[in-house]
């Protein structure tokens, strides 16, 4: 597996822009009016797909509401560290 590199490299750059433009292929929105019509859409557009894509949808959601909760304990973690070493660091001692 090679190391990503630098944002100006171009090989990386060309990857990036390949990779936006399929996700902007598979990106499906709707503007409804109402949640009646918002739900009704949703269910039509979830059971126009097949099980698997649907377990597969399901299991990225999860995983990246883990990842997002996982960078906020970190970074409340880091914060909790600067204050307690900004606590340690009395200026009257």
């Amino acid at each position: 597996m090679s190391t990503p590199g630098p944002p100006s490299d171009p090989k990386r750059q060309r990857a990036l822009e390949l990779r936006n433009q399929e996700r902007k292929q598979r990106l499906v929105a709707h503007r409804s009016r109402d949640f009646e019509e918002a739900e009704a859409w949703d269910l039509d557009y979830w059971q126009a797909h097949s099980p698997e894509e649907r377990l597969s949808a399901l299991v990225a959601i999860h995983r990246d509401v883990e990842l997002a909760e996982r960078a906020k304990r970190e970074s409340l973690a880091s914060e909790d560290e600067k204050l307690q070493r900004s606590m340690k660091t009395d200026p009257s001692e």
